[in-house]
């Protein structure tokens, strides 16, 4: 089994204490956590031993995604799962509905 390896995001609004506790790491960290991604986000990809999340698919998207999600997906992971913790307010996000995403 291979460990991913989550790339972070250290906006001035996220915890020192949260996500570092969810993963039994001590508390509190040095710098604020915001975000933790699992995915292959070309900015921003998890790693497994340092490579790269989009680099392990792009080298053999069979092999990371299965024949059936590496075709109905042109050899890319469809989703990113993202762990988010606030401290403080931050600014409202809109995203698109799924049509104008999909238009987009």
């Amino acid at each position: 089994m291979d460990i991913l390896s989550p790339a972070e995001r250290t906006y001035a609004w996220g915890s020192r204490v949260a996500l570092p506790r969810l993963s039994g790491e001590p508390t509190p960290a040095q710098y604020p956590i915001a975000e933790r991604w699992f995915g292959a986000h070309p900015t921003g990809p998890a790693t497994i031993d340092g490579v790269g999340l989009n680099e392990i698919i792009s080298a053999d998207p069979i092999r990371a995604l299965g024949d059936d999600t590496a075709e109905a997906y042109e050899d890319t992971l469809p989703f990113m799962v993202k762990l988010l913790a606030a401290d403080r307010a931050l600014s409202l996000q809109a995203h698109p509905s799924r049509a104008i995403a999909t238009e987009g």
